[in-house]
């Protein structure tokens, strides 16, 4: 309960006369004119042991002069969130796709979509036109890069990305390495952009829709 001037005065004389204080007693009612600001500072210079704790015009305090209001809304606020994390890719042969994909600084959600689009992750695909393995790599692009077996998974993702490197080095984008991927990097030369072939116009935003769908 709130005291008045004239009760927290009162307290502060008993106080006194319990601890044997020598000062003159403190009046019991404040004098005409004075504010309770002043009043309470007398009070406390009368009685040490009010002056040693800091008084609050706030109210209650606790932990350091926290008030017991912004102490509350604390334990009421909500645990903060953590940042969001990237969802690991999701994909048969993930793990080749990472692995490699950071080996030569190739986004691995890439490497998926083109894997997807290729073979539909087989790696046993072949094409009519004789593209081998999981990435579709031709025999003779497939020697030229030192891959010795398409069919291998490992293998070919680790040519394809060699070769995705490559384009996206000399095109400057995605959309380019994937048309020179689809029809090599003289057709993308010679167009200066996508080529006007009626495949690889569908291939490079079905790959990107792939990638889309993978979190790329």
């Amino acid at each position: 309960m709130m005291l008045g001037v004239g009760g927290v005065l009162s307290r502060v004389s008993e106080l006194r006369d319990h601890l044997g204080f020598d000062q003159a007693p403190v009046a019991a009612t404040a004098p005409a004119g004075s504010d309770f600001a002043t009043v309470l500072a007398r009070a406390s210079a009368a009685d040490p042991a009010r002056a040693a704790a800091p008084a609050s015009p706030a109210g209650p305090v606790a932990f350091s002069g926290v008030p017991m209001a912004a102490r509350q809304a604390l334990k009421e606020a909500p645990p903060p969130v953590a940042a969001p994390r990237s969802a690991a890719l999701v994909s048969p042969y993930a793990e080749i796709f990472q692995t490699v994909g950071m080996r030569y600084d190739v986004p691995p959600r890439l490497l998926a979509a083109v894997a997807k689009v290729e073979s539909d992750f087989n790696p046993g695909a072949v094409s009519s036109s004789g593209a081998q393995g999981l990435m579709q790599l031709m025999p003779s692009t497939a020697r030229g890069l030192g891959v010795r077996d398409p069919f291998d998974p490992a293998q070919a993702v680790d040519g394809a990305a060699r070769l995705l490197r490559q384009h996206m080095r000399e095109f400057g984008s995605v959309e380019l390495a994937l048309a020179a991927y689809n029809a090599g990097a003289g057709a993308v030369r010679r167009h200066d952009g996508i080529p006007p072939y009626a495949q690889t116009q569908a291939y490079v935003p079905k790959v990107q829709k792939a990638l889309a769908a993978l979190g790329g």
